[in-house]
């Protein structure tokens, strides 16, 4: 049961329009079938006075005069639902136009935003971009200053696979870029994975220092 304080929710025009459309359709019934007794009526009437004789000609213009303002009441009801149903017809289409305003102030709200988060990736696209250029020349840098190289996997050399390190990293940060292999929260992250290589160098170093000793 709605509380005393709470408000009804307002009625649309179109509600409004439409509750108007039923009220004078169903005057505009009441009329019609006033008006097919006022003729029914005026028929009965008339057939009594050809048929008999000029005594029922008071009903008869009694009845004459019920007919016509039957027809009247008709006439009038029938142009009051036109003119409701004209009205019904333009809330509609007002409510409909204000619909699609809305849809396109909604779509432009997110057509700026868009165009303001573009710029926002484009400024750090170019920075991914320097930064990558420069992990993959220091990844050059270092496999031509290397003497030897043992292995190739473990000290994460090949350019393809830098390439797609940088791309399952991107996928950890939640870039859909395909489908991860692994849930995100499972993917080791990029810094994690090329921190190990300093040491792996310090191990090849002291590996091959060692053994030119003996």
């Amino acid at each position: 049961m709605p509380s005393l304080f709470q408000k009804t929710a307002a009625t649309s025009p179109v509600d409004k329009a439409a509750a108007a459309v039923d009220r004078v359709a169903q005057q505009h019934n009441d009329a019609v079938a006033a008006l097919d007794r006022a003729r029914a009526e005026y028929a009965d009437t008339l057939a009594n006075v050809v048929a008999e004789d000029a005594a029922n000609l008071p009903k008869l213009a009694d009845a004459r005069a019920k007919l016509s303002a039957a027809e009247t009441n008709e006439r009038n009801a029938r142009d009051a639902l036109e003119a409701v149903r004209a009205r019904h017809g333009n809330a509609q289409a007002a409510q409909q136009r204000d619909a699609r305003a809305k849809a396109y102030d909604e779509a432009h709200r997110a057509a700026v935003r868009r165009a303001a988060l573009a710029e926002s990736i484009q400024r750090h696209a170019e920075a991914l971009a320097k930064d990558y250029a420069e992990l993959v020349e220091q990844s050059n840098t270092m496999l031509r200053a290397l003497p030897d190289v043992p292995d190739m996997d473990a000290a994460l050399l090949r350019g393809h696979v830098v390439e797609q390190l940088v791309r399952v990293e991107m996928v950890r940060q939640g870039l859909p870029f395909g489908s991860a292999l692994q849930p995100r929260h499972e993917i080791q992250p990029l810094a994690d994975k090329l921190a190990t290589t300093p040491d792996l160098l310090k191990r090849w170093k002291a590996a091959d220092l060692g053994a030119s000793h003996d």
